[in-house]
């Protein structure tokens, strides 16, 4: 069944007690998933049925408190917050300036006169209205938003804290007794927008980090028309189907096969490798990637979201939603804190009542202020956005959040070999025919066209020219009509090969062993010992074998280095559905100790769910090439899925190669150990900020004025805590270059 997507861009959607409360407001039916991101001010709507407008989840959101706007205007929107957040910052600057004037006039002109006192304080409460108004407007609607659907958010808080200092104050200002705070407001106001506004600058900073990928795209392409003349045309409008022709240094706008010459194409963007790749005529360039040579014609095959660059984009997006488990409980003790801070900000001051009644006001509010959590809700979120953003800028795309906590507490490394531990480029270098009637070349027409559609490395062998010498193919008619063309019906058999039907005639290809088993065929005519680390694949009918094809793969140049630096602390296994010399050879060479051969995807279920099943034993990874092994990458603790496209189809795995090079392992295990660092610097400091602020507010040493800054301080150096995993560390360099 297919899903519909829509995004919309809530300015006020803030943290998790935004997140719940809108979760809670909002009617969702029974075919649709609502997903929020706070650090994006993102809601995403996803319906397997019948979509709604646009319109439609634009007013149900207005009726759940929360502004929204298409995502096309997403920009323009964030230009105008950060407008409205400039006028709140100029408005309650000069408001403060202005209410500190008077009030330091008051205090150092002891001898003023009574009704100049009465007039500056009439002055202050005429600036410090439309500055509470105003400047406090976000704060304000927050907080009655949340307490209208009957919850609490962390601007609840902050709302009761400044309208219970500026009601206290105009009651003073009123009776002539007490004391008055319309200075500390303007001054809490100013320096909570300026903290808002800093947390907001560096939040925008870790999401264009994520969106730069999408920017690379142009917004206009040159499109050739049936008459040979180019048009500029807008990106979004380019087909299926459109012929394009990209300059020198120009970005591809979509998706395209090379049409006409060759093209050398940087797809750093994509893999983090800027070495410019060869685009043979038929080869795909991929949407974002740079054309660094002779401008060349491609021709549309997937546009917009379908491009490789959109597929990325939705995992990353389906990722950032995704809530870790540490994500879940933080935010759960940050919703209880809330409610337990208001109930503990009365307790206060009906306890300051019966101590000193004049210092009930200014405790509870530096209470409400200086411990509200919100250091506490952004510890974790900020830090996966930013950590995800930097490895996605080196071909590495996290589609489950969680993997990256995960990756911290792993023992056990699984391994796949073709197109993992090799490179899965396989040439075949012979043919052994067994049947008069078909010959090299024939049956290498048959297998191509069983493989046609197939995604596995072995298939790339056979859709390539033929490259092995053959004795001159036949001439008769089943001959000719069986080159250039598709297998009908074919199937895939799981750990044996596949099957399909070519002129009336059903053919398998497989495993020569597993072929023997399936169909009860003769003993295989090519031996399967000493074929040196090369793979063997057979050609059968029903009742007989046609041929046996030799296949060599070369192992990865860096596979060594990195099993050897992983083995240090984890045990490192190889699996594989090959047989048992050519799996030996490739584990020997990179110095894996333990591997499996002949294994069936189940077997290969069978032997991690063993490993996770000994409750001594830490999580496990595996690490596949994404063609095949779907199932044992869900089975998995973590799956890594090694592969250029195909991979980001597969909802199985965890973490994404773009670039498929197994240093990438040791860099996501290096940003692991960095993320879990920094969550663990946020997480101590706002409890122990927390913590400490409390007891001297609770015992009157914090003025409101200080709480603001302190709360402020505290949320604002989270974030930038976590904005330090963007910036790529030397020995992540180091990885990267020792792939190139």
């Amino acid at each position: 069944m297919s899903q519909s997507t829509l995004e919309l861009y809530v300015p006020e959607l803030h943290c998790s007690g935004c997140v719940k409360r809108l979760e809670k407001a909002l009617i969702v039916p029974a075919d649709t998933r609502v997903l929020c991101d706070p650090i994006k001010h993102r809601v995403s709507i996803l319906t397997t049925g019948t979509p709604q407008s646009t319109a439609y989840w634009t007013r149900a959101l207005t009726d759940s408190g929360f502004s929204a706007y298409p995502i096309t205007v997403d920009h323009q929107q964030r230009r105008l917050e950060q407008k409205y957040y400039l006028k709140r910052l100029f408005v309650c600057t000069i408001g403060m300036m202005q209410a500190m004037m008077f009030t330091i006039t008051i205090y150092l002109q002891t001898d003023m006169p009574w009704a100049w006192q009465r007039s500056f304080h009439w002055f202050s409460l005429l600036i410090t209205t439309p500055v509470l108004l105003y400047g406090g407007f976000p704060f304000l609607h927050s907080a009655w938003n949340a307490l209208k659907h009957r919850q609490v958010n962390m601007d609840v808080p902050v709302a009761l804290a400044m309208w219970i200092a500026y009601l206290y104050s105009v009651w003073a200002l009123f009776t002539g007794g007490g004391v008055l705070y319309f200075d500390s407001i303007c001054m809490f106001l100013l320096f909570l927008t300026l903290g808002r506004y800093a947390e907001w600058k560096t939040r925008f900073k870790a999401q264009k980090a994520t969106e730069a990928l999408w920017d690379m795209v142009p917004e206009t392409a040159q499109r050739l028309a049936a008459s040979g003349e180019t048009e500029t045309v807008n990106t979004a409008e380019i087909q299926t189907g459109d012929r394009l022709l990209v300059a020198n240094g120009e970005h591809f706008p979509v998706d395209g096969t090379i049409e006409e010459s060759t093209a050398w194409v940087n797809e750093s963007l994509l893999t983090g490798e800027a070495t410019p790749i060869k685009k043979e005529m038929g080869d795909t360039a991929f949407a974002g990637s740079v054309n660094v040579g002779n401008p060349t014609i491609c021709r549309a095959t997937h546009t917009k979201d379908d491009t490789k660059l959109g597929q990325i984009q939705h995992v990353l997006l389906q990722a950032q939603h995704n809530k870790p488990r540490l994500v879940q409980l933080t935010d759960r003790i940050a919703s209880y804190f809330v409610l337990g801070l208001l109930c503990f900000a009365t307790f206060i001051g009906l306890l300051w009542l019966f101590i000193d009644s004049t210092q009930v006001i200014p405790i509870v509010v530096s209470v409400l202020i200086v411990t509200c959590p919100c250091a506490l809700s952004l510890a974790t979120p900020t830090a996966l956005a930013a950590i995800m953003a930097r490895l996605a800028h080196q071909g590495i795309v996290i589609s489950r959040s969680d993997a990256i906590e995960k990756m911290t507490r792993v023992t056990h490394f699984f391994f796949d070999k073709t197109g993992t531990l090799t490179s899965g480029n396989f040439s075949i270098t012979h043919c052994h025919t067994f049947h008069i009637a078909f010959d090299a070349s024939m049956c290498f027409h048959i297998a191509r066209a069983l493989e046609h559609s197939s995604t596995h490395p072995l298939a790339k062998a056979f859709k390539a020219n033929q490259p092995f010498s053959a004795s001159a193919p036949s001439q008769n008619a089943h001959h000719t009509s069986i080159v250039d063309q598709h297998a009908e019906a074919v199937k895939y058999l799981p750990g044996i090969g596949l099957s399909g039907r070519i002129n009336d005639s059903t053919y398998w290809l497989g495993a020569p062993d597993r072929l023997s088993e399936t169909l009860s065929l003769p003993p295989c005519p090519v031996s399967m010992e000493n074929t040196h680390g090369q793979s063997l694949l057979a050609l059968c009918t029903q009742t007989e074998w046609l041929a046996i094809f030799t296949l060599t793969d070369q192992i990865r140049p860096e596979a060594a280095q990195v099993i050897q630096h992983l083995q240090h602390a984890h045990q490192l296994i190889l699996l594989s559905g090959d047989h048992d010399d050519s799996v030996t050879n490739v584990a020997r060479a990179v110095g894996i100790t333990h591997y499996h051969s002949r294994c069936l995807p189940e077997e290969k279920v069978a032997i991690i769910a063993a490993a996770q099943s000994n409750s001594n034993q830490g999580l496990t990874v595996m690490v596949g090439d994404g063609a095949n092994d779907g199932p044992v990458l869900a089975q998995a603790d973590v799956g890594v899925a090694m592969g250029e496209g195909t991979a980001l189809a597969r909802a199985s795995a965890d973490i994404i190669l773009l670039n498929p090079s197994l240093t990438h392992l040791l860099t996501i295990q290096e940003a692991a150990l960095d993320t879990k660092k920094i969550i663990t610097q946020n997480l101590a400091w706002a409890l122990l900020y927390n913590g400490m602020a409390l007891p001297f507010a609770a015992m009157g040493w914090v003025p409101a004025w200080l709480a603001a800054i302190g709360m402020s301080c505290s949320s604002l150096l989270v974030v930038l805590n976590s904005m330090t995993l963007l910036r790529t560390p030397a020995r992540a360099k180091q990885h990267a270059a020792g792939t190139a």
